[in-house]
């Protein structure tokens, strides 16, 4: 917790602001109070209006659907906006003492499943992983705390219900359970730890036979299966996003991804390097560093095993089948150390129990001391300075965002419009003119975003109202905030053209069905000071100068208030 505390200095950050416009109704779609991850409405209508008045960009697919089914953890963020109002600090105070409780459940579930000194040293090394600090420090990603800490409960009441015949837990597991899934899809991961104890863990007084078993792990499942018809049938999930990829909907891309993706959160699980960096075109390279890292990792273990007791081999079994299927429910969503949360329910114990044997006297004691010094260094060295790391972090990030806001508004000098040229930063395309509508700044009626690639820009003047844009290297919408509007895999086509805030955008040539060169013409002389042209260069927000006609010009890309994108 003492670690965990100067997330109170992060204040509102990127979707919090979208989440409190869309509870005081700024925007033009606002999703109801209970269901305010639902970011794209089932509409192709309002889609298409949406994206005309710049809500979204241009290149938004016109069929695009991202709905988060997450209402419990939308009931508490409306909570907090209805006694806090803007107070950042009364929403961080709340996020945190849902962290208390989830490391406090998480305490009782190790005790549960361990040997009261390893169990003592899953809970250090569970609470001091950089998987934690978006959730405790982000209060749009609160959701990822609750899901943890129901699914920890629900887990140790399953274990004790089965272990001990407590009664209790054959009602307070399937009840913490389903809260788990009312807060959001990685409470599958929760499911999938009890159910895996059924089938894989200690055999228990009746039930060694493995019909036995299947009969005991039939409830959960079944009510596991519940959830996913009924998300489906309330349009959750994602559709024709290259960022959130949903196994209901698109089956095919979503083994696609994480053939990547799975591999990247291994990587971030032993390694302890962020899954977020696969978004900066690391992917492949993270991929490879987490095959590489759990085959070392599964040696490890083989050589730690014989070392260890007979429940703690036995620990290990059903743990790693939890983990395993708690990843694989994390694949579909943007990529982020977030995602292993729940997957972290089993981590930190496998990684306890290796750590205890890997020191030892005995057999390939070298081996297993050199390995898992490495694994101190990894889980319980970088696991805290990357906390603090991404709270530093975010807090940049966030008092980026606001200068940026400061600086649209000085910009734009009370227009009711304003072309965005070049960003590649979501924090000034996305976050700052939705901080500016939650704050009441100004923001303008339509906000067009034209180019987020993190390339140079040539801009070859064709008209007083026209010009064509192209990258220096390669295709526009290659990266991953840019693809999470819009799938790859759905082309664009040499003549298309999308109506964005009285100007339009033409695709003028393709590559791999990726836009290489965009025409953009305005309803209005470009030079004139009427509608504010702006474009992030040399690190700041500036009003664009065009070339004059028939000549060119080139902005160079910097990186954003991320400081990464």
């Amino acid at each position: 917790m003492l670690l965990a505390l100067p997330a109170l200095s992060v204040g509102l950050f990127s979707d919090d602001y979208a989440l409190i416009g869309y509870l005081e109704h700024r925007f033009a779609y606002n999703p109801p109070w209970w269901d305010l991850y639902r970011f794209a409405p089932n509409d192709a209508g309002s889609l298409r209006a949406m994206r005309d008045s710049g809500y979204l960009p241009w290149w938004s697919a016109p069929r695009l659907g991202l709905h988060l089914v997450r209402p419990l953890p939308s009931a508490l963020l409306a909570l907090d906006h209805a006694l806090f109002g803007h107070g950042a600090l009364g929403w961080h105070v709340h996020s945190l003492l849902w962290y208390a409780v989830l490391l406090v459940s998480v305490v009782a579930l190790f005790r549960r499943v361990l040997a009261p000194a390893t169990a003592s040293l899953a809970s250090l090394v569970f609470a001091v992983s950089g998987v934690n600090v978006f959730p405790y420090a982000w209060p749009s990603a609160r959701y990822g705390l609750l899901v943890a800490a129901f699914s920890a409960i629900g887990i140790a009441a399953h274990v004790r219900a089965r272990r001990d015949a407590w009664t209790p837990g054959r009602w307070l597991a399937p009840a913490a359970l389903l809260a788990a899934m009312l807060c959001g899809e990685g409470a599958l991961g929760g499911v999938a730890f009890a159910v895996a104890y059924d089938l894989f863990g200690p055999a228990g007084e009746g039930a060694r036979r493995i019909a036995e078993r299947v009969r005991r792990a039939l409830p959960l499942a079944l009510m596991a299966l519940a959830y996913l018809v009924t998300y489906a049938l309330i349009g959750g999930g994602a559709r024709d996003s290259g960022g959130y990829l949903s196994p209901l909907s698109d089956p095919a891309g979503f083994l696609s991804v994480a053939a990547t993706r799975f591999p990247v959160l291994l990587a971030n699980a032993l390694l302890g390097i962020p899954a977020e960096a696969s978004t900066l075109g690391f992917a492949t390279a993270l991929a490879v560093a987490g095959v590489v890292a759990t085959a070392l990792f599964a040696l490890l273990w083989r050589a730690c095993a014989p070392l260890a007791e007979d429940d703690e081999r036995a620990a290990v079994g059903w743990l790693t089948v939890g983990v395993l299927a708690s990843i694989a429910t994390g694949v579909g969503g943007f990529p982020g150390a977030r995602e292993l949360i729940v997957a972290n329910l089993g981590i930190a114990p496998i990684v306890a129990i290796v750590l205890r044997h890997g020191f030892e006297a005995g057999p390939l004691a070298l081996v297993r001391r050199a390995s898992a010094s490495g694994l101190v260094l990894t889980q319980l060295v970088f696991g805290p300075l990357v906390q603090l790391a991404n709270i530093a972090g975010m807090s940049t990030a966030a008092r980026g965002t606001e200068a940026v806001a400061g600086a649209i508004v000085r910009e734009i000098h009370g227009s009711s419009r304003a072309f965005l040229l070049v960003s590649s930063d979501p924090m000034v395309a996305m976050y700052a003119p939705a901080m500016l509508a939650v704050e009441g700044y100004g923001r303008p009626d339509c906000w067009g975003w034209i180019s987020g690639s993190p390339h140079d820009v040539t801009i070859a003047r064709t008209a007083s109202s026209s010009f064509s844009l192209r990258l220096a290297h390669g295709a526009f919408l290659r990266t991953s905030f840019e693809q999470l509007f819009r799938d790859p895999r759905l082309p664009f086509s040499v003549g298309d053209t999308f109506p964005i805030c009285g100007a339009s955008v033409r695709i003028a040539s393709v590559e791999a069905g990726l836009p290489a060169r965009l025409e953009v013409t305005a309803d209005g002389d470009l030079d004139a000071p009427t509608t504010p042209w702006l474009a992030w260069d040399a690190g700041q927000l500036k009003s664009v100068v065009f070339p004059p006609v028939g000549q060119e010009s080139t902005i160079h890309w910097a990186v954003g208030p991320s400081g990464a994108f």
